[in-house]
């Protein structure tokens, strides 16, 4: 990868002092349930961008943002890379990507937001974001990216975008739960290899339509085929007999009874636990596995919440659960940014050519998110790199599979 050159640093704080009514936001259980690490991404932005005053601006007024109101800020970088962005993006470097992000995402500390901006000599921009996941998840994190986007194109204050809400949290336990995974220091593992499978329209809709039931939707697709490629791989490694776990993240703000406002800022997320048996001889097939997915995601209802809601630590046995399975090597997980308008970022430099996640982030994990086509999907796989070396191989993902890097 290119040299990455950080020429400044700064921490950007609030233009104002936050009141005191407001210095503290009390966290819910479903915050406790995360991980103590960031959640990154980075937007590719190929149009020139020569003026970076209006992100720092924007950055500036964006302490309604912080649930620590202790006016500390956000941590901005400004780094340089040689290199065309344009000729980068033909075939990124995905385990080299950390580069372009402001901080390493397993190491969470005391601050809310960071961010990298990094310019290209071609004039090309590449803005990494790390956001603490105990602040809030993906869906919270595309909403901070897309207000903030607006407030930085000013567009004379007509903001399509809600503003974020806090207020759901005053309806739920404040009371810890046990979380499913915290990462062991980056220290202390070996960082997975990472591949990046992208599935587009072609490929995608004969994936979808080889079962006379009802349509498998992009996601149970997507993630029955790589679940099965999974299983494959793993099988040659674990005891035979055993459980196979599927932990799907999954956006509960309209599975709630009544939805979630609009806006709803924070870790409005569950596990859910697909279980498949079998898979000795050969891996349960891909329908079978799309049943699966699709019952543990239904699972999820209003039902099943309100009960989660009245007893949070009912999710401690299911949590012991999967991290059992986890630890025995049949768990793997995954989180979907698919249909989230990542896309729709635009800080003035035209919408983002790409956008991305990191290589070598969570073991056994897999990150889909809608390809640059917006029709297709880019799946994100972390691996060991020995078991790598086979699922990247696999003849039947390869079928279906209309690029790799």
């Amino acid at each position: 990868m290119q040299n990455v050159i950080i020429v400044s640093t700064e921490t950007i704080k609030p233009s104002s002092a936050t009141p005191e009514s407001h210095r503290t936001m009390k966290l819910c259980f479903l915050d406790s349930l995360v991980p103590f690490t960031y959640s990154p991404l980075i937007f590719f932005y190929t149009k020139s961008s020569k003026e970076l005053g209006t992100v720092r601006t924007a950055t500036q007024t964006g302490e309604k943002f912080c649930v620590d109101c202790n006016d500390e800020g956000a941590e901005l970088k400004e780094a340089r890379v040689d290199g065309d962005l344009l000729a980068f993006l033909e075939s990124p470097p995905v385990n080299q990507l950390r580069k372009l992000l402001p901080c390493d995402p397993l190491c969470a500390g005391a601050t809310i937001l960071k961010v990298q901006i990094n310019r290209f000599s071609c004039g090309g921009t590449a803005l990494g974001i790390c956001m603490n996941h105990v602040v809030g998840d993906m869906v919270s994190q595309t909403h901070f990216m897309n207000y903030w986007a607006e407030i930085t194109r000013g567009d004379q204050g007509r903001f399509t975008v809600v503003a974020p809400r806090f207020d759901w949290r005053s309806s739920f336990s404040t009371s810890a739960v046990r979380t499913v995974f915290e990462p062991p220091p980056p220290e202390e593992c070996t960082p997975p290899v990472t591949k990046v499978f992208t599935f587009e329209t072609e490929r995608l809709a004969t994936l979808r339509g080889h079962s006379k039931e009802a349509p498998a939707t992009r996601f149970e697709a997507v993630m029955a085929l790589l679940w099965r490629c999974f299983i494959r791989v793993r099988s040659l490694k674990v005891e035979t007999g055993g459980t196979w776990m599927a932990g799907i993240v999954v956006n509960i703000r309209d599975k709630m009874e009544p939805k979630a406002p609009v806006g709803s800022f924070g870790n409005l997320v569950l596990l859910a636990d697909a279980l498949a048996h079998g898979g000795v001889a050969e891996p349960p097939d891909r329908l079978q596995l799309q049943r699966c997915l699709r019952g543990a995601i239904e699972k999820m209802n209003s039902d099943y919440l309100r009960a989660v809601l009245k007893s949070p630590q009912i999710l401690d046995k299911s949590n012991r659960a999967i991290l059992e399975r986890a630890l025995k090597g049949y768990a793997f997980g995954c989180s979907s940014y698919c249909n989230f308008p990542l896309y729709e970022s635009d800080f003035g430099w035209g919408k983002p050519a790409w956008v991305s996640s990191v290589g070598g982030y969570v073991m056994d994990f897999v990150v889909l998110i809608d390809s640059p086509s917006r029709s297709g999907i880019q799946a994100w796989v972390n691996l060991d790199e020995k078991e790598m070396a086979e699922f990247e191989h696999d003849q039947e993902l390869l079928s279906f599979v209309t690029k790799k890097i």
